[in-house]
């Protein structure tokens, strides 16, 4: 902090003790209390002044001469929320640039530093909490919402609890939601590609929670993926960046938008009745529609209106939806196959007839060594006798074709795939759908 002036009691005093006894600098700031360099600045101000010993100006009139007051530059301060608006406009915006166009309207403005010093203290004033500024397809958020909406049984009457999907997109703000018969992995999926194909298009990277189906391993650097969805990932062309746990904040468009879902849209959902999951999703979509085309209170535009600026910046949708599968670690056997068996149990029946996925799939792939070694066969519904009649062994595919897939018609389902180039008792993963 900067030392205050002098008052004109001690400059006169200075003036008197150098130009009437003499005195030198150091001697005069001795008897006067104040520093040489003071005392220098002091005379050096007279001398460049023009007046002569004795003075016969007042001290206002003396301090005016001496201590001339500085140009005040009228400094407009820029309107920082439109600042804010113009950083997140797209990703090569810097605040280099949008000070650059405040000093073109305002020629004698706030220096660089002064503009991010006060930028900084306008952050801070809005809310103790740090902003994020999301680029136009730089992102989207998903979770589900903690209360359940129900279904219900047109026969006996009983309720179904069912999960709501949500995904957010971080620039424009835009809700997606659907229900879900759960929140398994197969669940999360299809809720991922639901709302990419309502958003219509792939932002470059997508923000899940920690939740075990997605992601097992909880990590802070490192966190382990669920398989299916790093081949989620890979077929869409997207990056996966789980949030810390037990930080909402990493997500905090899609907890903003599951509290807008819960105070406009749950109450009359929870009060009406669904027979059915595509009932419910149809009255989901039609709230989410009202809930997009809103407008803002605080800024233009609706989610929808930015939803529609934010789809030139999305990455196009691939040509076939992503179809869900799981990876599983299986042995090669001494006759050159690997085998996948599921037991068709009581629960299992009873998940089938609530509409859940069965275990069965239609194809099947086998990678070894990371290289895929074994081509895909789609189920024709024949059983391993009739495959086997038409010559279907071990020893004909060890020479021929790569791979193929066979499918009993009985209560177990049995996937098995034939491949040459495998060495025995090596591991592989297999991939079924």
């Amino acid at each position: 902090m900067p030392q205050a002036r002098l008052p004109m009691r001690k400059i006169l005093e200075i003036l008197r003790l150098k130009f009437q006894h003499g005195l030198s600098g150091r001697a005069i700031a001795l008897a006067v209390c104040a520093a040489l360099s003071t005392v220098q600045d002091c005379l050096r101000r007279f001398a460049g002044s023009g007046l002569t010993w004795p003075v016969t100006l007042d001290e206002a009139a003396l301090e005016a001469l001496l201590y001339p007051q500085e140009r005040v530059v009228d400094q407009t301060l820029p309107d920082f929320a439109a600042v804010a608006a113009r950083l997140s406009s797209f990703k090569g915006m810097t605040r280099e640039r949008v000070w650059q166009e405040y000093r073109q309207t305002q020629p004698e403005g706030l220096s660089y530093s002064a503009f991010c010093a006060s930028f900084a203290r306008f952050l801070g004033l809005q809310k103790l909490s740090a902003k994020q500024f999301h680029a136009p397809g730089s992102a989207m958020f998903v979770d589900y919402a903690g209360p359940a909406l129900f279904i219900t049984d047109g026969y006996n009457g009983v309720r179904t609890a069912v999960r709501v999907f949500v995904a957010a997109l971080g620039y424009s703000h835009a809700i997606f939601a659907c229900a879900t018969p759960g929140e398994r992995t197969v669940n999360w999926l299809d809720g991922h590609v639901q709302a990419l194909h309502y958003f219509g298009g792939v932002p470059e990277k997508i923000v899940p929670d920690n939740a075990k189906g997605l992601v097992p391993k909880t990590c802070r650097y490192e966190p382990v993926l669920n398989p299916s969805y790093i081949d989620f990932a890979r077929h869409y062309d997207c990056a996966v960046v789980p949030g810390r746990v037990r930080r909402p904040q990493d997500k905090a468009k899609v907890e903003n938008a599951v509290q807008i879902l819960e105070r406009a849209l749950f109450p009359e959902l929870m009060a009406a009745t669904f027979f059915d999951i595509e009932s419910l999703n149809s009255a989901l979509r039609e709230g989410i529609d009202r809930v997009n085309a809103k407008p803002f209170q605080k800024r233009d535009g609706s989610r929808h209106s930015r939803l529609l600026e934010e789809r030139e910046a999305l990455k196009p949708l691939p040509v076939t939806p992503y179809e869900f599968a799981q990876w599983k670690r299986a042995k090669v056997q001494l006759d050159y196959h690997v085998a996948d068996q599921t037991r068709d149990s009581r629960k299992n029946r009873s998940q089938e007839r609530a509409g859940a996925q069965s275990a069965g799939g239609s194809s099947a792939k086998v990678r070894h060594c990371g290289r895929p070694e074994c081509g895909t066969k789609p189920n024709t519904g024949q059983s391993k006798k009739s495959e086997s009649s038409k010559g279907w062994s071990a020893e004909r595919w060890r020479g021929t074709e790569p791979g193929s897939v066979e499918k009993s018609q009985e209560n177990t389902a049995h996937r098995t795939v034939r491949f040459r180039k495998f060495p025995t008792s090596s591991r592989a993963l297999f991939r079924s759908s």
